[in-house]
């Protein structure tokens, strides 16, 4: 083949355009990705691949029954961890696509799409990951999906801000319902249907993973499913219960570990067996947030069926939307709201969804010894202004400034908030999550007989007071005489891990603070029997897979989300030998050399564990500090594994997802300290970069196989959309010819049965046919072939030819 080309582009040395003006094309329907899209009976909407791990018995029972069923998954996971290897960011995120399609093809699972958005790192705030994924356009790509696929059920995760819960999942959640109305609305995204021929679509019901508003114990046993009645009729619950038989003999919770498996880069292959015994396992559960069609009723023979969340056509409970009748309430009092608490109860009353307020029970946090003044809001909901009495009846270890303040002339449909002031009297109480809640009743009652009450809680975190030193301690790993006067603070709680420490010896710490000047000295001792793996120096970041000491700094005290704090982590040893620190999931995160400079750190090997001392100078944090209520938190992350997984959590201030819960951090005081003049916040530093579904070679030929574009982007229109037409090979190179309506870049990769074997990207600037020369990295192996993405603005399309030899 001759290759005496006019070169009008050349791009890194791998490809070169020659092309000639023509007439306006048409794209061809077949070989691309235009046209009708594949049509699902259920669509898994998540955050992360791994999301729909704990469903993959019942999708398994559904593809049995003859069902097609989906995954979209908003990123691919570039933040999470990786126990394998030191690949992160779009690198990472290709393996863990790999991981997870391989994962749920073991449940029949063909479709995994993806919309490219970043996974930044662990928060709990929703309100940061809208920001981040840019919340309005991630929404619009997953309605095109839903009236793409028209999926007859969409299947989620918990939208609400439960402690914990992660924010990408109560977003990605939030999403799902979003479009399960938006998707049936013709006049929202408007275009989708005018200019790309879509229609609207209303999926038959939408339910989240887990088990909701359930008054019995989780059963297990082939009667699962009927055994676990709900609470109220808002919550509509529904099981499939994991024992059944799949094709190849075992139970399905054996094929769903198996697969869960796959995924290795999050620690998941030493996952044990699941229980050989039937009468041991458990139902996969579903809480039903909407549907539109009849449905049976949870807990009857008919609910209990493997397929009755997919048919959904028992006659027995109808559900349509605006069938919920809200409570009959004419006043309401209610403890104040987290932030995050307050934003979901708005979000479920905009989305439709009013029974879901109040799903998160109330709770305020109090540092131990300390007082919170705490807003009671009363809610007027009568016809007629309304004057009365807020009555409190505080929980026992706690004062309050008065059992009983007065309200005065709300008019209807208003609020007012009365403050109550609570103190800690109690020192013997015990803090976080060995103290658990305090519940306690707030009522109020009108001038006219109105009453109205609610129950919250208060939970009591640790607080502790830093000394200042006149010598800033030596920095060596050894606490001397002097230089930390402060109390101790017991790290030695657990907050996560499948195990609890076997004993002191195994998992246990003590820390100690003092101040020297502008800088915050931090000494820890941990007790710890066997150590972790040693990760190479040059890996030194996410430091949850093995030993470590996170640091974490709220500088504020009134952080929503820990993007305006500092999280520093001290690995006490590398694979080099010494220790190495890193921040992460915060204001800047990354090695401590570069995002914290000034940080000095040191660890010392002692019998049966570790010092760590860090120098922190205030300057560091990423606002002014409070010297009043700095937000404080010491956490030991312990493996005993060399496996680069974690096992158990420790730490000062414990509850689960604590590390990205600010608020239920400890509150440290800093006498005589005073931030300097005209100190301002820092912007958040958080990661952009992710894998695009162009770069993903299994995204592509998957976007031709259901008749997709890719990212949940639009389809290119006629009149800006360009294909392949041949592919020719040479000794080293093959010569793709295609054609374009208009203007646009292509990117093409050529492919056989042993992945990619050369590729080239290039772009052009009109109508036309032309060629591009893909040089070739090895030789090609069965079933060759070229694939072709083209991107016109926000649009794209994909094509295919086989390869001439």
């Amino acid at each position: 083949m001759g290759r005496a080309v006019a070169a009008l582009t050349v791009l890194t040395g791998l490809a070169v355009l020659a092309g000639c003006a023509g007439p306006t094309l048409e794209p061809p329907p077949e070989g691309t990705s235009a046209g009708e899209s594949v049509k699902l009976d259920a669509l898994f909407i998540g955050a992360h691949p791994d999301d729909e791990a704990s469903l993959l018995s019942t999708f398994g029972q559904w593809k049995q029954a003859g069902a097609r069923n989906g995954v979209l998954t908003i990123t691919r996971g570039e933040g999470g961890g990786n126990a394998v290897g030191h690949e992160e960011g779009p690198a990472l995120g290709m393996i863990r696509e790999g991981e997870e399609r391989a994962a749920v093809g073991l449940a029949g699972v063909g479709e995994v799409l993806n919309l490219d958005k970043v996974d930044f790192f662990y928060t709990v705030s929703s309100a940061l990951t809208g920001q981040v994924w840019d919340e309005r356009d991630t929404l619009e790509r997953v309605v095109r999906i839903v009236r793409q696929t028209r999926p007859n059920v969409l299947v989620t995760m918990d939208p609400a801000p439960s402690p914990g819960n992660h924010g990408n999942h109560q977003l990605a959640a939030r999403l799902a319902v979003q479009a399960y109305f938006a998707a049936a609305d013709p006049a929202a995204f408007p275009e989708q249907i005018t200019g790309e021929g879509l229609k609207p679509y209303a999926p038959a019901k939408i339910l989240r993973n887990g088990l909701a508003g359930s008054d019995s114990a989780t059963p297990t046993g082939p009667g699962c499913a009927s055994a676990v009645i709900p609470a109220g009729p808002n919550q509509q619950v529904f099981g499939v219960w994991s024992g059944a038989s799949a094709p190849d003999g075992r139970t399905w919770a054996a094929v769903e570990r198996d697969a869960q498996r796959r995924y290795v880069t999050q620690g998941w292959a030493v996952l044990p067996d699941v229980p050989s015994d039937p009468a041991r396992l458990g139902c996969d559960w579903f809480t039903q947030l909407h549907s539109r069609v009849p449905y049976p009723a949870p807990g009857t023979p008919a609910a209990a069926l493997p397929a009755a969340i997919l048919t959904g056509t028992g006659p027995d409970v109808p559900r349509t939307p605006g069938a919920w009748v809200p409570p009959d309430r004419t006043i309401e009092v209610a403890q104040q709201r987290l932030p995050q608490v307050a934003e979901f109860d708005r979000w479920a009353e905009r989305a439709g969804m009013p029974w879901l307020r109040g799903s998160v029970p109330p709770v305020l946090t109090v540092p131990s010894g300390g007082s919170r003044e705490v807003a009671m809001t009363v809610t007027n909901r009568s016809d007629v202004v309304q004057s009365g009495t807020v009555t409190v009846a505080p929980p026992a270890g706690f004062a309050v400034d008065a059992r009983e303040k007065p309200f005065a002339a709300i008019a209807p449909g208003t609020s007012t908030a009365v403050p109550f002031t609570f103190t800690s009297t109690d020192p013997a109480l015990p803090t976080a999550n060995q103290g658990g809640d305090h519940p306690y009743q707030v009522s109020a009652r009108t001038q006219t007989g109105l009453t109205a009450a609610e129950r919250p809680a208060l939970e009591l975190v640790p607080a502790t007071s830093v000394p200042a030193v006149p010598a800033a301690p030596v920095i060596d790993g050894v606490a001397a005489p002097g230089e930390y006067p402060g109390a101790p603070l017991d790290l030695s709680r657990r907050w996560e891990g499948d195990q609890p420490c076997d004993g002191p010896a195994d998992c246990s710490g003590t820390a100690r603070l003092s101040r020297s000047g502008e800088t915050l000295n931090v000494f820890a001792e941990v007790h710890d029997s066997v150590r972790g793996a040693a990760l190479a120096a040059a890996d030194c970041k996410r430091h949850w897979r093995t030993d470590s000491l996170e640091i974490a700094l709220d500088p504020s005290g009134t952080s929503e989300n820990t993007a305006t704090t500092m999280k520093l982590a001290v690995l006490p040893f590398t694979a080099g030998g010494p220790a190495c620190a890193e921040r992460d999931a915060d204001n800047h995160q990354g090695p401590a050399s570069q995002t914290a400079p000034g940080v000095r750190f040191a660890s010392t090997p002692v019998p049966g564990g570790y010092t760590v001392e860090v120098a922190i100078p205030l300057s560091a944090l990423p606002g002014p500090v409070d010297p009043a209520r700095l937000g404080l938190n010491l956490l030991v992350y312990d493996s005993d594994t060399p496996d680069q997984t974690g096992q158990t959590r420790i730490g000062w201030s414990t509850w689960p997802g604590v590390q990205g819960d600010p608020y239920r951090w400890g509150v440290a005081a800093l006498p005589g300290y005073q931030a300097p003049g005209g100190a301002r916040a820092a912007r958040p530093v958080i990661p952009s970069e992710a894998l695009a579904s162009r770069e993903s070679p299994r995204s592509v030929e998957q976007a031709l196989a259901v008749r997709m574009p890719l990212s949940g982007g639009p389809s290119t229109p006629p009149g800006a959309s360009g294909w392949l037409t041949s592919a020719d090979k040479d000794d080293n190179a093959v010569e793709a010819r295609f054609a374009s309506s208009g203007r646009g870049v292509l990117s093409v990769l050529l492919r056989d049965a042993d992945g990619t074997a050369g590729s080239a990207t290039t772009s052009v600037d009109g109508p036309g046919e032309h060629r591009l020369t893909v040089d070739l990295h090895r030789p090609l192996a069965a079933d060759a072939r070229a694939v072709a993405v083209w991107l016109a603005g926000p649009g794209n399309l994909v094509s295919q030819v086989a390869l001439e030899r």
